[in-house]
């Protein structure tokens, strides 16, 4: 692959990635990264089957479960209080909707119309 195909190659990757909502790994192909994609979410819906809990990430459940395994200790740095995501979340929704009259939910919703308008063809795959 040439200079130019590469730069038109990260270029259609860069456009992909907004358009698709997905962040891919430039450095490996888009065979890989689909693949990737696939088999990250059956992970995903395995973990939330086996801790439903929903404010849980993905790593959050893996180390739930690792309290089970006899000698393992759970990545604490993975684990946070709810208390402390909430401020993250809040802090960076109101990056995005610096209106202080709103509520969280309100800026939330604004988010989602906003994202309805950007990507209307999204709005069904992303839930």
């Amino acid at each position: 692959m040439n200079e130019t195909q590469k730069l038109l190659a990260n270029k259609v990757n860069r456009l992909t990635q907004r358009l698709e909502l997905q962040i891919t790994d430039q450095s490996r192909s888009v065979a890989e990264n689909a693949r990737a994609t696939v088999r990250y979410t059956q992970v995903c819906k395995a973990l939330e089957g086996l801790v439903p809990y929903p404010t849980f990430s993905t790593e959050e459940r893996v180390e739930r479960l690792a309290h089970a395994v006899e000698g393992a200790t759970p990545n604490m740095q993975i684990m946070e209080p709810d208390i402390i995501k909430l401020e993250r979340v809040a802090a960076r929704i109101d990056e995005l909707v610096p209106d202080p009259k709103l509520s969280i939910e309100e800026k939330i919703a604004r988010l989602g119309q906003q994202f309805a308008t950007v990507f209307p063809e999204k709005v069904n795959k992303a839930g």
